[in-house]
């Protein structure tokens, strides 16, 4: 089941890297009211891995403070990277599945396509972010620390 949910959980992160083309944000007016929690989420599973099977629109709403997992994947020509990872809410936020698109909210009423960053941005007010990458060796053999950071 989180196999399924776990691709547009990456979106959080991915949030970073956004670029984005500016078809801006949109209004679901009753998805406060439709919306799940991750308890629910889990407690129904059978219930809404098939809604998230068949692509029908799912409102999951995420609290601040809950763990999510998350496969986590790079795949390019020079690294590959799979690591099953806790994604943390940093804030509380909803995410809308559907056919047509993975879109997040602040307040589970004004979304924005995790397609388009500008839109992420000014949506959740984020300043634009940074990547660092490093190299250490300690009698631990080698490590290579890497942060993605949001502002």
């Amino acid at each position: 089941m989180f196999n399924q949910l776990s691709i547009p959980l990456i979106v959080v992160s991915w949030i970073t890297f956004c670029g984005g083309c500016s078809s801006g944000a949109f209004r679901v007016e009753s998805a406060r009211k439709r919306a799940v929690s991750v308890s629910e989420l889990v407690a129904g599973h059978q219930k809404y891995s098939g809604l998230l099977a068949r692509r029908q629109e799912l409102i999951l709403s995420v609290k601040k403070g809950e763990a999510l997992p998350m496969d986590l994947t790079l795949d390019s020509p020079l690294f590959r990277l799979r690591n099953r990872e806790r994604l943390i809410a940093a804030r509380d936020l909803c995410v809308l599945i559907s056919r047509r698109t993975v879109a997040l909210s602040p307040d589970c009423r004004t979304f924005a396509s995790f397609h388009d960053g500008r839109a992420l941005r000014k949506l959740f007010r984020l300043g634009k972010g940074s990547v660092s990458v490093g190299l250490s060796l300690d009698e631990q053999g080698l490590l290579i620390p890497v942060l993605l950071h949001q502002k």
